[in-house]
Formats: C-alpha cells, structure tokens, sequence
C-alpha cells in the first residue's frame, strides 16, 4: 500500500495517510509551528530559475509532476468528504496555533487533541 505525500498538499497527505491506515485523528495531528517556521535561507530570483529550469533538473521535474499526477488518482482524494476533512485538520490546527494555552486540551469537531 502506497501512500504518496506531497509538501505543498501536507494535510492532504496526512488525511490519505490516516484513512488508509484507519488512523484517529491524534495519530496523525502536529504542531504548525514545529514545521513552517523552520529556518531557510534566502537564495536569489535568479539563482531560483536556475535551480528550477528544465536544463538544471529534467529529471526532477518529471518525477514531481509524476507524483503529483498519482497523488491526484489516489482513490481517498475523489471521495465526497476528502476535502471537507482537510478543512477540519486545517482548521483545527489554526485553532491550536493561535491558542495561548498550549498545555490545555482543544475539542475541535468531537475530537480532543492533547499537547504532550
């Protein structure tokens, strides 16, 4: 059983990931801020097409626009509530972010997340 995980799709990802492992919702639950406020650095405009052009990297680009074209015939993506169930981890992880709590459980659509 493959599961294929794209970056720019992470909650997707992780919502095919527990439907397909028949996961809960605290298996699969992170923290947006131990993610996307990693450090990065800084590279030029130009520096970035060079890195991106077809001459740099063919082969990575034919495999990322072949992921992404799997990632989208997974069978969990076309189902009716897929998409509506990202909302709830999207949302439920804006709620954890902004909370100024952090050591408080939040209930969010019938499910409680605990930090740890």
């Amino acid at each position: 059983m493959d599961v294929i995980f794209i970056a720019e799709k992470f909650d997707a990802s992780l919502i095919t990931l527990r439907r397909r492992l028949n996961w809960s919702y605290l298996h699969i639950f992170y923290h947006r801020t131990m993610v996307l406020h990693s450090d990065r650095f800084n590279i030029s405009e130009a520096a970035q097409y060079k890195l991106l052009s077809a001459q740099v990297n063919l082969g990575d680009m034919l495999l990322y626009e072949a992921m992404v074209d799997a990632w989208g015939r997974q069978p969990e993506v076309s189902q009716t509530d897929f998409w509506k169930e990202v909302g709830i981890l999207d949302r439920a992880g804006k709620i954890i972010e902004l909370s100024t709590d952090t050591s408080a459980s939040q209930c969010f659509s019938g499910v409680v997340f605990h930090k740890y």
